[in-house]
């Protein structure tokens, strides 16, 4: 959750140095947001802004029946057809996934690496992939195995996630017994 949790702090020093009134709701679902976006467009906010590129068709529909307010989409991607009312900042992580890749594949003894990440879609996918391109330059024999969490609000369901893919990737790399 870092990088939501780096903008929750963002939020909090906006309204502690600025006096910028916030409000922050999670959702975890994707079927609950166009539900939340539409309740903080009707709270009479000035900007709303999602994070999410799980929410963008919900973004979209809100943002149309609200061409007065101004709305973010972060991270997610560009809403087709362009709304006036909505701009989009989109960040290029495949590169940095790109660099964990080599790096994990120059530190595995057993080529066996797991990518662990939170609700399954395009960018999860694309970055998994560039992890996976990545480490194969370094040995075309490592296996990398990608889990998706279904959540990126839920840090104990990441936990567990991780946790059974360490272990299955343990299993995958004992040798045979006798």
């Amino acid at each position: 959750l870092g990088a939501v949790d780096d903008l929750i702090a963002a939020l909090e020093r906006a309204e502690a140095d600025l006096g910028v009134a916030t409000s922050v709701v999670t959702v975890t679902d994707p079927a609950g947001a166009a539900a939340a976006i539409r309740r903080l467009a009707q709270a009479g906010h000035d900007i709303v802004a999602v994070t999410w590129d799980a929410v963008d068709m919900a973004l979209a529909s809100v943002a149309a029946d609200f061409p007065d307010l101004r709305f973010i989409g972060i991270a997610g991607g560009p809403i087709t057809p362009a709304l006036p009312n909505v701009a989009t900042v989109s960040f290029d992580a495949h590169g940095g996934c790109h660099l964990a890749g080599i790096l994990a594949a120059n530190a595995t003894y057993t080529r066996q690496l797991g990518v662990v990440g939170g609700v399954a879609g395009p960018r999860p996918h694309a970055d998994a992939n560039a992890f996976r391109a990545a480490a194969l330059t370094v040995d075309e024999t490592i296996v990398v195995t990608a889990a998706f969490a279904g959540t990126t609000g839920d840090r104990l369901v990441g936990r567990t996630v991780a946790t059974d893919l360490v272990l299955s990737l343990i299993h995958i790399s004992e040798p045979p017994r006798p």
